[in-house]
């Protein structure tokens, strides 16, 4: 879900649509859990890394805005700068 909303911000997707984004995605939580024990073996809570409330992704992007100023800012922390940003919009767009 992170990396899907990093990318749909990258590509100027506005906060209320990944959120809406993000619940729809809900209705394949279940799948995401069987998954998850499959790669995980029970080594990891799956059910918390296969889902979400649409208000944790709400807080997530206020929480890289608060600590970074911006998403582009969070990105260029981590290396993916601006030019690999408009590579990306390249290539998805």
């Amino acid at each position: 879900g992170i990396f899907a909303m990093l990318c749909e911000s990258i590509l100027g997707v506005s906060d209320e649509d990944i959120i809406n984004d993000f619940a729809m995605s809900s209705g394949i939580a279940a799948l995401a859990e069987l998954r998850f024990n499959e790669i995980f073996q029970g080594k990891v809570d799956a059910l918390q890394f296969s889902t979400a409330s649409p208000e944790t992704m709400r807080m997530t992007l206020k929480y890289l805005r608060g600590k970074y100023g911006s998403i582009a800012n969070y990105l260029d922390s981590v290396g993916f700068d601006d030019s690999w940003r408009q590579r990306f919009v390249r290539v998805a767009s």
